[in-house]
């Protein structure tokens, strides 16, 4: 990952690694992934700048000179003056329908409509409460999304390119949305177990 993506790397090791420190309890093994983690980024740090043509992080603007590049195609959007939202909705489930580049867009708007409608649905107040109490895998998984969604968000203005890049990130926050369901079923039989049994103590009581 890190001689083909080396920024991608360095947002999965930074998510390994909150992953373990917010996982479980501080263990020798944490630790160790911890400093390993913290000595990948800090040897890879000027590579990754130069990868993704930063040399400082005062030179950001860099960024939108590669996101106006990307948007010499006929299913690109200007995203030059969206705000971060924007820009992670753009990547997330454009084209929608009303952009939607020729016949083969309806179907691509069609398949962003369906993530569209399973991730505001399942995502709600309960599912960072279920996730906060997870493994580290899922809170790295998650983190994983969240960090290469607005990294590539800011490049996406052509949503072909965007389209490709999506499904390979998307599937991450799939394994953290079918980890909660699991758990939240988990919850709803237990729940229900537990009133089932306080019916018939009371009901033998009686």
């Amino acid at each position: 990952m890190y001689h083909v993506r080396p920024h991608i790397f360095f947002l999965i090791t930074l998510s390994i690694a909150l992953g373990f420190f917010l996982g479980s309890r501080l263990t020798l093994r944490n630790i160790i992934v911890l400093i390993t983690s913290a000595l990948l980024v800090i040897y890879t740090y000027n590579d990754i700048l130069s990868f993704v043509g930063i040399r400082d992080l005062e030179s950001i603007e860099n960024l939108d000179n590669r996101a106006a590049s990307l948007m010499r195609a006929t299913s690109a959007v200007n995203i030059s003056d969206y705000n971060q939202v924007e820009k992670i909705f753009t990547f997330l489930f454009r084209p929608l329908f009303f952009d939607a580049p020729g016949f083969l867009g309806f179907f691509t708007s069609l398949e962003n409509l369906i993530y569209l409608i399973v991730i505001t649905t399942v995502i709600k107040a309960d599912f960072f409460k279920i996730i906060f109490k997870s493994s580290f895998f899922e809170k790295s998984m998650l983190f994983s999304f969240i960090f290469v969604t607005i990294s590539l968000a800011q490049v996406s203005g052509n949503l072909g390119i965007a389209l490709r890049q999506k499904s390979q990130v998307l599937f991450l926050l799939f394994f953290v949305i079918m980890y909660y369901l699991e758990k939240k079923q988990k919850i709803i039989y237990f729940s229900r177990a537990r009133k089932i049994e306080r019916e018939r103590q009371m009901a033998f009581k009686r």
